[in-house]
């Protein structure tokens, strides 16, 4: 799927940053030139001094700790919640 397409147009991204830094920064410095769904980091705290590059690079959240399941899917919920307010907004101005 292309980071434009309309299936991803109401969708969070989730990236481990630990499983594949390298892949997960390439990804996110792609990102920076699309409209991306919006993405977020878990990483362990050893990798917590790539915080701020990370939120830099787009990411709605970083997570540098276990998250419960309940908790992700919160912050999850908040993030389609805030994508759909985004596209009405731009579809009530495109009308």
């Amino acid at each position: 799927l292309s980071p434009n397409s309309d299936s991803l147009s109401r969708s969070v991204m989730l990236l481990s940053l630990d499983a594949a830094p390298t892949d997960c920064l390439t990804w996110m410095g792609r990102q920076l030139q699309t409209n991306s769904p919006p993405f977020v980091v878990v990483a362990s705290p050893d990798l917590m001094d790539l915080e701020w590059p990370i939120r830099e690079a787009g990411a709605a959240a970083f997570v540098h700790d276990e998250i419960a399941g309940d908790r992700l899917a919160r912050l999850c919920r908040r993030l389609l919640s805030s994508c759909g307010e985004r596209a009405d907004a731009v579809n009530t101005r495109v009308r």
